[in-house]
This record gives C-alpha cells, structure tokens and sequence, in this order.
C-alpha cells in the first residue's frame, strides 16, 4: 500500500504544482502587458470573422493584413468565413489604424470573432491634430509628437505581450518533468542599478520549468544614485526554463520576473520586469554566476513616474537542490 500511496501523492503534487504555474502565469501576463502600457492585440481565432470600420476618421478603403493575405475593405464592414490572424491595418491614407478585439462568440458550434477598426495613430488630414484612445473615447489634441509615442507603446506592448506568452507556453510544458539541479533553495549576492548592492534568498518550484519566489535588501555605494541613502529591499515572483547538462543534469535556466521594492533609482519604491540567465558549474551544480537585464518604473507618487533600466550580475550557492 506504501508504494500506491507514494504514486498517488506525487500525482497530486504535480497536479497542483501544474494549477499553481496556470495562476502565476495568469498573474505574470497581466502584470508584465500592464507594465509596458497597452495590452497586446488578440489574434483572430474561429470559423468566421468580421471587422467593423467604426473611427470617422478612417478613410476608406482599408488595407487588412492577415495571415491569409491582404484584403481591401471599401465598406463598413468585412466578414471571412474561416480563420485568420490579423496583423494590422492602413487606411486610404496609409495611415496606420487601431484593431480592437470586440468580442467572441459560440452559435451553433461555431466561433465568431469580431474587431472593430477603432482609431489612427498619426496625424489628421489638417496635419494639426492628433487622436489616441484611453480605451473609452478619442481625444484630440494639437501635440502631434503624442502620436508617436502612443503608436511605439502599442508596439512595444504587443511584442512584450508576445514574448511572455512563448515563454510561457514553453515553460508550462516542462513544469512536471524532473531534472537534476532543478528545484533548488539559494542565497546569492551581486551588484544591480535597481537592487544596489544586494543579498538575496531565491527559491525555484517546479522541475525542468516552474516559478520563482525571491527576496532581499541592498545599498548603493557605487552608483551614488538618487535614493542611494536608504536602505534597499526586494520581493518579486517569476518562471523560469531550465537546460544544459548531461542527459537530465540541468545546470542553466533563464528566468522572467517581475519585482517591486525600495530601490536606489528613484524615491517612493518602483517595479521592475527583468530577464535573467544562470549557470552552475561543476557535478555537484552547488556554485554559480548569473546575471540579467530589465527596465523600470518607479517613484509611484510622483505625477509622471520614472522609466528606468536595470543590470545585475552576481553569484549564487545553492542551499539545498534536487
């Protein structure tokens, strides 16, 4: 019974190790698309498509760019019996034009993917003003340079929305496969723009793949950045892909984090979205190095927060390891 018993605790382990990772990267998604600004743009994905012409402003026809071609849209709406991934839209102007994911529907046993072509970035036709959206309505305004960071955050947003989701589409697929070297406990030590100085606690769950809980505290001595006066502290979660080695013998991984704490960039605590890559040597994979880049936005009181950049290097001993 001692065996049966052992099986079924560790099928349940990794079941809910598995539902554990599906939340952390519900979380990590919308903390990291929020992060860069804009949420990234829905594919089309269903037996039947249609896109609206509902901006004003939208000079007909549109240019439609899709995974199946280019279509050219002379009426307020445009409907594709099948699927198709959108990739974006110019107007008669060869202006770039917005595309919204209104809605997705089931009938029948069908699915109906609608998108409305909403706004433009850019300038107007009086070459005077410009429009964004903040989601509900469009304003105008005479700053035609605003349109230009509106269409590179958008831009930004979508490959960042992207990126995460590849992550962790690979990550998920390796969070019940056991490895040596993975999971570990660590206590590591290293130098950052956005930490200090720091020492950190780190725990890895999970196997080839899983998520990260961290924790530390730092100082500036060498940046003598604008809040290098106070003492520093971190928290942060993330996931992480471990490889290399022989066979199952894992002694690499690279992690996506998100982290939020007392930093010596800028006052009133920041958050940060950081990529790091980790290597241990030797057989026993005990001591390592690792290092990582990130960008930040902190001084949350302030009217216009700060945007900032991040590296670190540092090394790490592991505790305890699989």
């Amino acid at each position: 019974m001692l065996p049966c018993l052992n099986v079924r605790w560790v099928i349940l382990e990794k079941k809910i190790m598995k539902k554990s990772f599906s939340q952390l990267r519900v979380v990590m998604v919308l903390l990291l698309v929020a992060f860069s600004g804009s949420a990234a743009m829905c594919a089309a994905t269903g037996d039947m498509v249609i896109v609206n012409v509902v901006g004003s402003e939208i000079c007909l026809p549109v240019s439609l760019k899709t995974s199946k071609g280019t279509f050219t849209i002379y009426d307020s709406q445009f409907v594709y019996d099948g699927w198709l991934q959108i990739y974006g839209a110019t107007d008669a102007n060869g202006r770039k034009v917005n595309v919204s994911h209104a809605s997705t529907d089931h009938r029948g046993g069908s699915v109906i993917a609608t998108f409305n072509l909403t706004w433009l970035y850019g300038r107007s036709d009086n070459g005077d003003e410009v429009y964004y959206d903040d989601g509900d309505e469009v304003y105008y305004d005479d700053g035609g340079s605003q349109s230009v960071g509106e269409a590179a955050g958008r831009g930004a947003a979508e490959a960042v929305g992207s990126a995460i989701t590849s992550f962790f589409d690979v990550a998920d697929g390796g969070i019940g496969i056991d490895v040596d070297g993975y999971p570990y406990g660590a206590i590591s030590v290293g130098m950052s723009r956005f930490y200090g100085e720091f020492a950190r606690f780190s725990m890895k769950f999970g196997g080839m793949s899983g998520f990260n809980m961290f924790g530390g505290v730092g100082k500036d001595w060498v940046f003598g950045l604008e809040n290098s006066d106070k003492l520093a502290w971190h928290v942060g979660i993330g996931a992480y892909i471990s490889f290399g080695g022989w066979r199952d013998e894992h002694n690499q991984a690279v992690t996506l984090n998100v982290a939020i704490g007392e930093t010596p960039v800028v006052v009133n605590k920041a958050m940060a979205c950081e990529v790091t890559y980790e290597y241990f040597f030797g057989d026993s994979r005990r001591v390592g190095v690792f290092g990582g880049l990130g960008f930040s936005l902190g001084d949350f009181e302030a009217t216009d927060p700060v945007i900032g950049w991040d590296f670190q290097i540092g090394v790490a001993v592991k505790l305890w390891t699989k």
